[in-house]
């Protein structure tokens, strides 16, 4: 059914709408999750010992995970 201006005016069915909504929020899943994970692996990177950032193969799960670098960038350990 179209309008007086040739634009389609014809009623969305509520499955339509739904599929709609379900690929847009599939979409936003998706790009929240490309942003994320760079700041969650700079994060991980911090937590880790030095030995295992500098790892050669990488090590992706880290044996351990401590603040200690963010306590010497602080100054913390300067005591």
């Amino acid at each position: 059914m179209l309008d007086r201006q040739g634009i389609n005016i014809r009623p969305v069915s509520k499955r339509q709408r739904k599929i709609k909504q379900e690929l847009y929020n599939l979409f936003v899943y998706f790009l929240v999750l490309i942003f994320f994970l760079p700041v969650l692996w700079i994060i991980m990177t911090a937590m880790r010992p030095e030995v295992e950032v500098n790892a050669r193969p990488p090590i992706y799960i880290p044996s351990r995970l401590s603040i200690e670098t963010f306590a010497q960038l602080l100054g913390a350990g300067h005591t």
